[in-house]
C-alpha cells in the first residue's frame, strides 16, 4: 500500500530523500520549493510543507502543472501543483467577459482532473486553494463565489460528482495567480461529515448560487486530512469579533471530526493555523495549548473566506490503521 506523509521544514533545513518527495510548498519564507505561497509567517521563521510517499516518485510532464506519481495499480497516488494566472476579463472560459477568478478556477480544475486521470488517479483526495484577494468584489460578485462557480463547472463538465469532492481549504493569498495543490489516487478516499455542520452542498442561497464543493475531512493514503475548519455551526458563522470564542467553536468542530474518525485524541492532529490578524496569535495559540493540541507547525496570516471569521485551522493525522467510520459521504 502506498501511503503519504506530510512534514514541515524551516528555510534552512535540508529536504532529504528526493526520490520519495512528491512536492514542496513554501507556506512562508523564501526557501526553494516547488510552489511558493509566500504568506506572512507569524512564528518568526519560514516554513515549507513537504509531501512524501512511501513508494518512489516519478515526475510526469503535464502542460500547466507539476505532477508527481508514486506506486502502481490500485496503490497509485499523484500529487500536483498549479499556478494559474488570473485571466483578463474577456478571456475564454466558463463566462467570457466575466470574473477572472471563475475562469482561473475552471482552468485549474479542468487541468487537475485531466492530469490526475491520465496518471491513473481519478479520485481526488485532498485539495488546497489559495485565492488572491479572496473577498474582493469583482463584477458584482465576491471573488470566492466566482471561484466556486468555476470550480463546480469544471467538475460537472468533466463528469466528476461534486458530492465526492474531498477535504479542501480556500484561503486568501497575495499576487495575481490562483495557487492549487492536490493529492489524488487510484483508489477513492472516505469522506467524513461533521454532524455539527451542514454539508457545503446544502448551504442556502445566501452563500452564493454555486455552493462550495468539499468534504469536512477525508481518510486516504494513511492519513486523516481535515479541511479548513472555523467557527461555523450548521451553516452560520458564530462569534463575530471574538477570536477566543471562535477558537473554542473551532475546537468543538475538530473534536466532532475526531470522534467521527474513530475517536482519535486531540494531540494526534498536526495543525496549521491561519489568522486574519497577527494580533490574535498569542490568544489562539494559548487556547489550543490549553485544550491539549500539539502547537501548530505553521502560523500564517491569511484572509479567511468569510469576512466575519478571524481564524481557520487545517489538520492531518497519521493513521496506524483505517478506522471504522459510521458516517461517510
Amino acid at each position: 500500500m502506498t501511503t503519504v506523509s506530510i512534514a514541515y521544514a524551516g528555510d534552512r533545513e535540508r529536504i532529504g530523500d528526493p526520490l520519495h518527495v512528491l512536492g514542496t510548498i513554501a507556506l512562508a519564507g523564501t526557501a526553494p520549493a516547488d510552489l511558493a505561497l509566500g504568506l506572512p509567517g507569524l512564528d518568526g521563521r519560514g516554513v515549507r510543507e513537504v509531501w512524501r510517499s512511501t513508494a518512489p516518485v516519478r515526475r510526469v510532464g503535464v502542460a500547466g502543472l507539476d505532477l508527481a506519481v508514486a506506486g502502481t495499480g490500485a496503490d497509485t497516488v499523484c500529487f500536483g501543483m498549479i499556478r494559474q494566472p488570473l485571466a483578463e476579463a474577456g478571456a475564454s472560459g466558463p463566462a467570457p467577459g466575466g470574473p477572472a477568478l471563475a475562469t482561473a478556477a475552471y482552468a485549474a480544475y479542468a487541468g487537475m482532473l485531466a492530469a490526475s486521470r491520465e496518471a491513473g488517479c481519478p479520485n481526488l483526495l485532498r485539495i488546497a486553494n489559495f485565492i488572491p484577494d479572496i473577498t474582493r468584489i469583482e463584477h458584482g460578485e465576491e471573488r470566492y463565489r466566482s471561484f466556486n462557480a468555476g470550480r463546480r463547472l469544471a467538475l460537472v463538465e468533466l463528469g466528476y460528482d461534486p458530492a465526492q469532492a474531498p477535504a479542501a481549504c480556500g484561503l486568501g493569498c497575495r499576487g495575481d495567480a490562483l495557487l492549487v495543490w492536490f493529492l489524488a489516487g487510484a483508489a477513492p478516499g472516505c469522506n467524513i461529515d461533521n454532524p455539527r455542520q451542514v454539508s457545503p452542498l446544502l448551504y442556502p442561497d445566501r452563500y452564493g448560487v454555486h455552493r462550495p464543493v468539499f468534504a469536512r475531512a477525508t481518510v486516504a493514503a494513511g492519513l486523516l486530512m481535515v479541511s479548513g475548519t472555523a467557527s461555523i455551526v450548521g451553516h452560520a458563522s458564530l462569534h463575530e469579533g471574538d477570536v477566543s470564542l471562535q477558537a473554542d467553536e473551532t475546537i468543538r468542530n475538530l473534536d466532532a471530526l475526531l470522534a467521527q474518525a474513530g475517536g482519535l485524541p486531540r494531540d494526534a492532529l498536526t495543525l496549521k493555523l491561519y489568522l486574519r490578524h497577527a494580533r490574535d496569535r498569542d490568544v489562539v495559540v494559548r487556547r489550543l495549548r490549553e485544550a491539549g493540541f500539539t502547537p501548530p507547525v505553521a502560523i500564517l496570516q491569511s484572509e479567511i473566506c468569510r469576512p466575519e471569521l478571524d481564524l481557520e485551522i487545517e489538520a492531518q493525522a497519521v493513521l496506524a490503521e483505517v478506522p471504522v467510520l459510521d458516517t461517510l459521504t
